[in-house]
């Protein structure tokens, strides 16, 4: 029963009145529950003495008191063993699907109208072992830490440990001697069953995993000659050179001309039409690139950067008309969009747009095509279209989605499969194969696009692929996906074996031969760089970077070169993935690789440098100017670069590498100033073997001396070619989108930013923490918990470089993660440009004046130009390698190819990150970085490579009982957002200092965080860059360290948790109302885990962990089908020929119905519950006693109930035998583990990953069971694991652990038919 608004209200929804109630209690008085019958009465007295005008037709007020009366004297009297055994007498249990049966057993039939007594239903349970609970505390004070002592008032839950004699305690555990009971019949669902392999799980009709052969051996069709031989292609082959045909065969693929046409796009305009209106009317129309964000909509980007309209939208598939994706196209603007005057902000204002509504427009013609120019029917990698029957999306959007041929398709769960002959330039339909829909999201398809007549491309479907979720399919579909090359030319493999099979030795007679070591960072690949370091005269050092030159062996032009270019790059994921190379393996490391012993050809930098003698430094203000000369060297030695990083900690005496480590350390100074106390973390992902942290010193050691390099190579080739240079350019973002991001972020935030520490953000505006006297910082900052305890710890402690590291690693501090994703977002992306004597060079990022590529050669093909114009300067020609025009296409090329490279990789870490939290979720600290009406969008420390999807809260799985509420922040021009719910939470510990309220408990949005004076945060950065260590001690130990969260305004009259338990055991109401609010840079800790979306493994959140009592799972939420049953795959019929297919046809649909339903009912959850785990499932038992005071029921059922029996055999039924059959609800059951330890949940004491996690498993209960203990009713419940559910851990099995339950109970209509088709399945099946 549930109280709404004052009202009592009955499980169906319905209003009770007084006489209702009354009536209620009599009938309860007659069976015996004086306990729940006494609760009803005291409800009607309520009810009555809150509403006088309540109308009585069946009792007075005087028969109310009598029937309390005689409630209370029944009370005193019977003895409490005895209440409670005959309450459970009378106890209906719910459960979920049956595994285990009992044994008949003779009973007297239940006749309506019947005086018999009740018959205990225990006799007919059985139950497992269940292992004692450790010693149980007895003072709820000794279970308060310090700060919870402190912030008493706040509390309003608090942590009780229940004594075993309690009488509503609902730990209980017991053992069982009798002999296992047959039930009268049985039935296992299949996606609870776990006798299936790993590898049988994802069996499926016949595709294949991901190789680089033809996944399908097609036979030669009949009309084709015995001498003809088919010429297949591979995956990699088609994706990339797309298919040819013949026009014969292209003609027999298009439809006929239809009478009527259903769609037609506009005629577009010729090239030299567009360039007129661009001249004529610049304000109207645009050049931009199209980027197809939906089926119906795309965003054109202004490729004028000084322009105010940066971005047009593009509504409509008529207005976008045939166009791909990057496509630079001409956008006539058409208008604005009117606002709606009830519209709600965005929380984070998008200030990389205009303030204003949206610019919309319509594409009038394509100037360029950048995807697929020469493919005449290109190849894609597509998923399938859950809204459009025979419809494909492709995974990389270059047009929205393929309508298919479905020919030969009975249903639209089938499709047609066609091989290509690349001898004859056609396609031949194969067969029909039929998709797996419970498997749909793990297939990916290779669809050829043949043509584009009516809305939607049409294409033929060439390859069907099945990911199976294991890494090398993944891989090897993104590889395709991003059309990454696979195999060398035939020219460039021939070449190759050429140049391996001759000598090449080179002279070092009469030259001088340098002696140098190299750093390895373990990337597979040769070796490019090696560093030397001689003294020249008293502590005068010169510095020598030896970049590899392969320009020796492969000349401009050749089939090497050409393949180079044509890649442009390596396509490099992490050390554990085999990178794809840009110049043939082989050759690299046989004649280029900087092995121990080799002696190989180099351009090298050289520079000269003084060492202080006393600080072991460079002398403020020295001047390092570099070199650039032809050097052979030899490979003395090698060091690892964790080798680097403790000869850095331990080595006291002077060497090589701490004299490099001195140097990189004030080159990085003398760019960064300030900023080079900052703390890079996004290199930590992905995470695997991830060393970057711990060899933090040795990493920024190379780069520094890279950046040099390259820097040093700009200049000097710019001075001898002014206007044929390759230089990175990245410009400053223009002053009004810098003015709008200061002002979107708090006051003076920029200046507490430590990756923009000196930076010169606008004109005179330079960042820095040092521009205003401390005392004018107002305000307060948030800092987390741990954040700011593992600060401390290293003052205190007087390791001020790991305080140095966690504090400046800006995406851990909340408002500073946020400021500065912000600022992120709305910068260019930097780009290759051929240089001008007059043009702007500036790299704004890397804070250079001029920058190229020239250290990885073998990596990047603009290196190896620049090695080339390298030669040519040295040797004083006056003309370059390469005109003006040659390094301006080369530019663009490389451009083209370091996005894919980027996307490429960006996807394969999140894919390979994915994989990781398949076998290991785990839980990220999350900034809310937007809300709005659908959803909550976070950004996460490290995991800025993830998808929006994997980054987003969609509000609609948070299941909040009202539509969410936004109000404006005070003194910000920012909303927030609150969601209300109302549930039933209990606890076996926890408990509320009062009872539920009909109003919503708000519970305190920032338990994570601690507030701090921003005055005093910037007195802590600017002691740590004066380098006053004792003033920072000071300050981080000080004891006001921060202030109480009840002084900030989001948590007034705030709870720190809520709970339906109260003190006592008294439940006046049992639904607990409470609301929380989601407030622009709020932390959240999310558990993510992997589901497949769109034929791939993706990053997903799984667990919202609000407090320790309020916890939501989104999983099940979101995809209820694929953990809590299974998906249909047989679709109905018109006729059967007998009841097994009826039934066996029916029964998955009815179930994904039961599930749905079950989902978006109501649930109800325990807390604190020990759970032992079985191999596969597990148990937990409650005392009777809890379970009636709170109301909860699991129901049962009698099996006698389910038959039909004719009137004339009424006389018979007291010879039947009556059988009890467990429910079938689903429980999420989520139990702590032991934190990873690794380096991300250590870093600052859990700064990116909190030290905590939980295992997540759904189930269904099977079997449910009556026993006695002390003369104690107790309830034990087992249940069996979903197939989908992660296995459970070793450190779970045959433990008791205490964990969170979240029942999720059917309704008695589902449970009876699934009863009942069960009891049928059961029944055919003998």
């Amino acid at each position: 029963m549930k109280v709404t608004g004052g009202l009592f209200l009955n499980r169906e929804g319905r209003k009770l009145d007084v006489d209702n109630l009354f009536m209620w209690a009599k009938s309860l008085k007659h069976l015996g529950k004086t306990e729940v019958a006494l609760k009803k009465i005291e409800q009607a007295i309520q009810l009555e003495s809150s509403d006088r005008k309540t109308m009585r037709t069946m009792c007075s007020e005087e028969d109310i008191k009598q029937l309390r009366e005689c409630l209370l004297l029944e009370m005193n009297q019977i003895p409490e063993q005895t209440r409670v055994a005959r309450d459970t007498n009378n106890l209906h249990l719910r459960t979920a699907d049956p595994i285990h049966f009992y044994n008949t057993k003779k009973r007297d039939s239940i006749v309506e109208g019947s005086s018999k007594p009740q018959i205990d239903p225990s006799e007919y349970k059985r139950w497992k072992d269940v292992k004692e609970n450790e010693k149980e505390k007895t003072s709820p004070q000794e279970n308060q830490t310090e700060e919870r002592q402190e912030k008493e008032n706040d509390f309003n839950v608090e942590i009780v440990e229940r004594q075993n004699s309690e009488s509503d305690s609902g730990q209980a555990s017991f053992s069982e001697s009798e002999e296992p009971k047959k039930k009268p019949f049985t039935y296992e669902a299949p996606e609870y069953r776990h006798f299936e392999t790993e590898s049988e799980s994802f069996s499926d009709s016949g595709f294949d995993t991901f190789d680089e052969k033809p996944h399908f051996e097609y036979p030669e069709r009949t009309s084709v000659s015995k001498t003809s031989v088919t010429k297949t292609l591979s995956n990699s082959e088609l994706v990339v050179s797309g298919i040819t045909l013949t026009d014969r065969c292209e003609a027999s693929l298009h439809p006929k001309p239809k009478k009527f046409e259903t769609f037609k796009y506009q005629e577009t305009l010729s090239n030299d039409e567009l360039l007129k209106c661009l001249q004529s009317n610049k304000n109207r129309y645009k050049r931009c690139t199209v980027e197809i964000e939906f089926a119906h909509k795309a965003v054109c980007t202004n490729l004028n950067l000084a322009d105010e309209v940066k971005e047009i939208v593009i509504s409509g598939r008529s207005k976008c008309g045939k166009v791909f994706t990057d496509d630079e196209v001409v956008v006539e603007i058409l208008g604005e969009s009117k606002a709606q005057k009830n519209y709600t902000p965005r929380l984070k204002l998008d200030i990389a747009k205009e303030t204003k509504d949206n610019i919309y427009g319509k594409i009038i013609g394509r100037l360029k095509k950048n995807r697929y120019e020469d493919i005449q029917h290109p190849v894609f990698i597509c998923t399938w279209d859950d809204f459009s029957e025979h419809s494909m999306k492709p995974l990389c959007k270059t047009v929205p989605k393929i309508n298919v041929s479905h020919t030969n398709c009975k249903h639209k769960y089938q499709v047609d499969l066609f091989s290509y002959d690349a001898e004859r330039n056609v396609v031949e339909f194969q067969k029909t194969s039929t998709i797996d829909q419970a498997q749909k999201n793990a297939y990916c398809f290779l669809v050829a696009m043949i043509h584009w007549e009516n809305m939607y491309p049409f294409g033929l479907i060439l390859n069907v692929i099945n990911t199976k979720g294991d890494v090398k399919t993944g891989l090897g579909i993104l590889r395709l996906q991003h059309r990454v090359p696979c195999h060398y030319s035939k020219d460039a493999t021939d070449a190759t074996k050429l140049i391996l099979q001759q000598k090449h030795q080179i002279d070092t007679r009469n030259k001088k031969v340098v002696q140098c070591f190299t750093i390895s960072d373990g990337k597979q690949g040769a070796m490019e760089a090696a560093y030397s370091v001689k003294l020249i005269e008293s502590r005068l050092y010169r510095i020598g970077i030896h970049i590899v030159d392969p320009t020796f062996i492969i000349k401009k032009g050749d089939a090497i070169d050409k393949e180079a270019e044509k890649r442009g790059t390596d396509f490099y994921v992490n050390k554990e993935v085999t990178p794809v190379y840009m110049v043939p393996e082989r050759l690299s490391n046989e004649l280029f690789s900087m092995e121990v012993g080799k002696v190989r050809k180099t351009l090298t930098v050289f520079f000269d440098v003084s060492i202080d003698p006393i600080s072991g430094s460079v002398p403020e203000n020295f001047k390092i100017m570099g070199t650039v000369e032809r050097q052979i060297i030899e490979i003395e030695k090698q060091y690892k670069i964790s080798d680097v990083q403790t000869l850095l900690k331990t080595e006291k005496m002077e060497n090589e590498i701490s004299i490099l480590h001195g140097i990189s350390k004030y080159l990085r100074k003398e760019r960064e100033k300030n900023a080079s106390f900052s703390t890079d973390i996004n290199e930590m992902f992905p995470y695997e073997k991830n060393n970057f942290i711990d060899n933090l010193d040795a990493f920024i050691l190379v780069k520094e001396l890279h950046i040099f390099a390259n820097q040093t190579v700009a200049s000097f080739l710019f001075n001898k070619y002014p206007k044929c240079v390759p230089c990175e350019f990245h410009p400053r973002p223009p002053k009004n989108v810098f003015l709008k991001w200061k002002k979107s972020n708090e006051e003076h935030l920029d200046n507490t930013l430590f990756q923009l520490q000196d930076c010169e953000l606008g004109p005179s505006a330079v960042c820095s923490v040092f521009n205003i006297n401390p005392d004018r910082y107002k305000g307060l900052i948030p800092i987390q918990n741990n954040v700011w305890e593992s600060m401390q710890e290293s003052a205190t402690s007087k390791q001020f470089g790991k305080l140095r590291l966690v504090m400046g690693a800006d995406e851990v501090h909340p408002m500073q993660a946020l400021g500065l994703e912000n600022w992120i977002e709305l910068q260019e992306k930097s780009e290759f440009k051929c240089s001008s004597p007059r043009g702007d060079h500036n790299h704004f990022a890397l804070r250079v004046p001029m920058f190229t590529y020239f250290t990885a050669p073998l990596s990047r093909f603009i290196d190896l130009v620049v090695h080339r114009l390298i030669h040519a300067a040295l040797d004083n020609h006056t003309e370059p390698p390469y005109t003006e025009d040659e390094i301006q296409r080369i530019c663009g090329k490389m451009n083209q190819a370091n996005r894919i490279r980027d996307q490429f990789r960006k996807s394969c870490l999140a894919f390979l990150f994915a994989h990781s939290l398949h076998s290991f979720p785990r839980i990220f600290n999350g900034f809310i970085q937007n809300v709005t009406n659908n959803d909550v969008e976070l950004f996460f420390p490290t995991l800025r490579k993830l998808p929006r999807s994997s980054k987003i809260l969609p509000i609609n799985l948070m299941k909040s009982k009202h539509n969410p509420e936004f109000e404006k922040q005070v003194d910000f021009d920012r909303f927030f957002m609150t969601l209300k719910w109302e549930n039933r939470i209990y606890s076996l510990k926890r408990v509320t200092k009062n009872s539920p309220k009909d109003c919503y408990l708000r519970i305190d949005p920032n338990q994570n965080v601690r507030f701090h004076h921003l005055k005093k945060w910037v007195e802590i950065i600017q002691a740590l860059f004066s380098d006053k260590t004792k003033k920072i001690d000071s300050l981080m130990c000080t004891t006001d360290h921060h202030i109480s969260n009840q002084q900030i305004r989001a948590c007034w009259n705030t709870v720190n948790d809520v709970s339906s338990e109260v003190r006592g055991g008294n439940f006046a109401q049992q639904t607990c109302s409470y609301s929380l609010s989601f407030i622009y840079g709020q932390l959240l800790h999310i558990q993510m885990c992997a589901d497949a979306q769109r034929g791939m493994l993706t990053p997903m959140p799984q667990l919202l962990d609000i407090t320790p009592n309020v916890k939501i799972c989104m999983q099940h939420t979101r995809d209820p089908l694929g953990v809590l049953t299974s998906t249909a795959t047989t679709p109905a019929k018109e006729k059967y020929t007998a009841i097994k297919q009826y039934i066996d046809t029916w029964m998955p649909i009815f179930s994904m119905e039961v599930a749905t339903q079950t989902v978006n009912g109501d649930s109800f959850t325990i807390n604190d519950l020990p759970v032992t785990f079985r191999d596969g499932g597990g148990a937990f038992s409650l005392k009777h006693s809890f379970l009636e005071k709170r109301d909860i029921e699991f129901t049962s059922h009698s099996v006698d109930l389910l038959d039909i029996d004719e009137d004339g055999k009424d006389d018979q039924t007291d010879k039947k035998e009556r059988f009890y059959m467990s429910g079938s609800d689903f429980l999420c059951i989520r139990c702590p583990l032991e934190p990873l330890n690794d380096i991300v949940s250590n870093f600052g004491k859990g700064a990116i990953s909190p030290l905590k996690r939980y295992w997540i498993g759904h189930a269904k209960v099977h079997d449910v069971k009556y026993r006695t203990k002390k003369s104690e009713k107790v309830v034990g419940v087992a249940f069996v694991c979903h197939n989908k559910s992660p296995p459970i851990p070793v450190e779970m099995l045959n433990k008791k652990k205490e964990c969170s339950v979240e029942i999720l109970p059917k309704s008695d209509v589902c449970r009876l038919v699934i009863l009942s088709l069960e009891m049928a399945i059961s029944s055919i099946n003998g």
